[in-house]
């Protein structure tokens, strides 16, 4: 654990670290053997997180941090084998990181790949390394997008740059998602922390109350419809889950990875 943090928290997983510096709270997703692909467990210990930061006025921003060559997987296999639990704490996460009034940052590594991606839109600021690499594979899963990025996408891209990420899960770069806007900055690696840390700690010394009525002028036009269509997506999902074809997809992957 790098020794400019100070001790944990509180004790939210052993997957998800949750550290504390003066007015920044950092959140490390800590599951490297598995690329730290989120289980439902994980999601609720961030959206437990984030919660906590909500609620703690001495909390002024809010950073999310991989590990080395990997920020997120996406979602655990294992998620699935209790779509009910699993969506409940998706669904807790989504709603707290999409509703979140304190300004997020985000430092990504390596692989962010489904909700790993998503997450970013609902984030005000995203460093990325120049390693970085992502991808929203739903309909390679015979699954649709997630956090409202059926939504977010479009109007940031455009619907023709949005069908080629989203409806051929096309993969891109760090300077790709540089020029889409999807990402601030792209640095090496090595600067990602230092870079995060001092972007979170520049907004933390900012007047709090101007910060975050700044974060909630700029979202609110679309807070509605973010919600709205985050709605739409889990309904569809999770007809999605019960779909043979998405049962033919799990079985495909399965049998990739053996």
């Amino acid at each position: 654990m790098n020794e400019k943090y100070r001790g944990a928290l509180s004790l939210m997983s052993d997957l998800i670290l949750v550290q504390r510096r003066e007015a920044v709270l950092r959140l490390q997703l800590n599951r490297p053997e598995k690329k730290n692909a989120l289980t439902s467990p994980m999601y609720g210990a961030l959206a437990d997180a984030l919660v906590e930061a909500r609620d703690d006025a001495s909390i002024h921003v809010v950073l999310i941090a991989g590990g080395k060559g990997t920020f997120c997987a996406g979602n655990d296999l294992s998620a699935f084998v209790d779509p009910e639990e699993s969506g409940t704490q998706v669904r807790r996460f989504l709603e707290q990181i999409s509703t979140f009034a304190k300004p997020l940052v985000a430092a990504v590594d390596g692989l962010a790949i489904g909700i790993g991606t998503t997450l970013l839109f609902h984030c005000d600021y995203v460093v990325a390394s120049k390693d970085s690499y992502f991808k929203m594979p739903f309909t390679e899963l015979a699954l649709v997008p997630e956090a409202a990025s059926s939504l977010i996408v479009p109007g940031l891209l455009g619907h023709r740059v949005a069908g080629e990420i989203l409806l051929m899960s096309e993969s891109f770069g760090a300077d790709q998602a540089l020029g889409w806007g999807i990402v601030n900055r792209v640095v090496t690696s090595e600067e990602l922390e230092a870079h995060g840390m001092a972007v979170a700690d520049r907004l933390a010394k900012l007047p709090t109350s101007s910060v975050q009525a700044t974060k909630k002028l700029l979202r609110e036009p679309m807070a509605a419809a973010v919600q709205e269509a985050m709605e739409r997506e889990f309904e569809v999902f999770d007809k999605c889950l019960a779909s043979a074809e998405f049962t033919e997809a799990m079985n495909r992957f399965k049998t990739r990875k053996s």
